[in-house]
Parts: C-alpha cells; structure tokens; sequence
C-alpha cells in the first residue's frame, strides 16, 4: 500500500469565541494529512480536524480530484479523528495496516505526509527516541524523524510496513 494509501486533508474551520457567540466568525483553511484504513475509514489528527466547516481529501495516485470528507469521530485527549468519504472515492484505493505491536526503543520508522511548503508527499526516515505514557494515561512514542506542520496525521509506519503510529507535529507544554 505505501504512499498511495496516504492523503492530502484540506481543512476550513472557524474558530469559537465563547465570549462571541453569535457572531459569524471567519473561516482559516489549513492543510494536514490522513491515511486510509479498514476499506472505508481515513485516520488523522483531531486537531486538524477540530470545528472544521469543511473537510476535502485528495489522494496521492490517479487523479487531483478533491473529495469532500466527513468527520465521524474526533478524540481531543488522544488526538484522533476518523473521516469518511463517500461514493467512487475507495475504488482502487489499499488500505494500510495497523500494527497490534508496539515498537521498540531503536526501532525504524518512516513518516509519510504533506508539509507545509509543497505539494508532493514527503517521506521522512528515523528511529522511536522515547516510548512513554503522558499525564492522561496515554500512549507516546517519540521519534527523531522530521514531522513539520502539515505531517499531522500521517502514518508513523514500523520497519515492517504496518502503522505504529499517527504523526503530531507538536508537543503540548513541551
């Protein structure tokens, strides 16, 4: 599957201003990555797609068409959302793997995702650097490959080519 399972997320939200309400607030489009999994699901960052108004994907093989996507599931304290996508969209499309092992200290790893700055896919190469759970009892695995804004939500893939993990350009309270 590789890269031809990844996806280009083009995302516009608005952001809330509890203080504000009912003003019509304007919209901020932003870019992040996703990857298809199980036939008919796309799994990104919730942080790409939090509040989003609207959610276009396009894909990495054939053609540049833009799909409109549907956020199913967002997760805030794990960082995860689900989309979908209906119609012609899945058909050709492979689906990646997820792992049922977690990697280890000095295991390799490939990130795959749309930085900023270009349009092409990006592949970035390293090794897992720190495997820790955080204050919410969550799961970290820390890499020393580049993951630069835009990489949030793309495919942390084991040296076996099955998803170890979703990338996260940021630490919180880093």
């Amino acid at each position: 599957a590789g890269t031809g399972s990844v996806c280009k997320l083009f995302v516009k939200k608005v952001t809330c201003n509890y203080a504000d309400p009912w003003r019509k607030h304007s919209q901020m489009s932003g870019t992040g990555t996703g990857f298809l999994v199980g036939g008919k699901w796309i799994v990104t960052n919730a942080h790409v797609v939090h509040r989003a108004v609207s959610v276009m994907v396009r894909v990495t093989t054939g053609d540049p068409i833009k799909y409109n996507a549907r956020v199913v599931s967002v997760g805030l304290p794990c960082d995860l959302a689900a989309l979908t996508v209906d119609g012609c969209f899945w058909e050709g499309k492979e689906s990646l793997e997820l792992s049922k092992e977690i990697p280890h200290l000095d295991d390799n790893v490939t990130c795959i995702g749309f930085p900023v700055g270009g349009e092409n896919i990006s592949v970035t190469r390293g090794v897992v650097s720190r495997i820790d759970v955080n204050r919410d009892g969550l799961l970290r695995i820390q890499i020393d490959a580049a993951i630069n804004p835009g990489n949030s939500g793309g495919p942390v893939l084991g040296a076996n080519g099955l998803v170890v993990g979703v990338a996260s350009s940021h630490l919180k309270n880093a």
